[in-house]
């Protein structure tokens, strides 16, 4: 008794399915989807734009001044991934994460410490103006404007008000005065995060140019970081704009799509 022939059959089987290698561009697209480093930047955004909106309201009490810095430390763990893309630039942060996280913990435990609040502050200012200019780069070099790219550019300018918040406590604890600061954060210690969230608000007004007049600078050196910071969050926003506008008008031009990946 004979048996048929099943092979061809099989064959054709075989070659009307479709397989999926791992390097296929449905695959990667798939993968891509869920990469973290893809949201790396509306995190940063998320974490700073916390910091900004609760410090004033938390900023009394232990609790409050507990949950102002676990808000802190997210904001230094959102900017390492900010900089994870490359293995030089993330050493380089976490070198000087480090110290900063460690120095404001052990604040907490020492809070008239004014050596531990001096070095808290200038790794600080270090580590975020490392993660500012990682995300410069990252901005200024795309070709589209995706909707990382906006939350990379708004991190930036948050950034650099709290940048200025640090240089300015500094200022401040290393010259008593060079603000006029309320009573009450007058008498706080040199890290009081009550004091920091005061010249927060104070800094976010320069950089805007709100001018309020409740705090202003008494000192040359507060009224030349004023200047500075109000030059460079006025010129962050033109320039912005200005590559953002040239972006959407090469894109009309070409007639490429200008919606980002979302």
């Amino acid at each position: 008794m004979g048996y048929p022939d099943i092979m061809p059959k099989l064959r054709r089987e075989r070659a009307s399915v479709t397989y999926l290698s791992p390097n296929s561009t449905l695959i990667k697209n798939g993968r891509a989807m869920f990469d973290r480093r893809l949201f790396r930047f509306r995190a940063l955004f998320t974490a700073v734009l916390l910091i900004v909106v609760i410090a004033p309201l938390l900023h009394q009490g232990p609790r409050g001044a507990l949950v102002i810095q676990l808000l802190m430390t997210v904001v230094f763990l959102g900017g390492l991934n900010a900089v994870s893309q490359g293995r030089r630039p993330f050493r380089v942060g976490l070198l000087l994460a480090i110290p900063a996280l460690a120095a404001a913990w052990a604040a907490r435990f020492q809070p008239g410490n004014e050596s531990l609040a001096i070095v808290e502050m200038v790794f600080s200012a270090a580590f975020l103006c490392f993660v500012v200019s990682h995300i410069l780069r990252y901005v200024f070099r795309a070709r589209r404007v995706t909707s990382e790219v906006l939350f990379g550019a708004l991190s930036v300018f948050l950034l650099i008000g709290i940048v200025f918040a640090l240089a300015f406590t500094t200022l401040e604890v290393l010259q008593p005065g060079s603000l006029s600061l309320p009573a009450n954060a007058n008498q706080a210690v040199p890290y009081d995060l009550r004091r920091f969230s005061i010249i927060t608000y104070f800094s976010y007004v320069t950089m805007t140019t709100l001018g309020y007049g409740d705090i202003g600078p008494l000192t040359p050196a507060a009224r030349s970081l004023v200047v500075l910071e109000a030059l460079l969050g006025q010129l962050f926003l033109a320039v912005l704009i200005a590559r953002f506008v040239a972006l959407h008008i090469m894109h009309e031009t070409a007639g490429t799509p200008e919606r980002g990946n979302e």
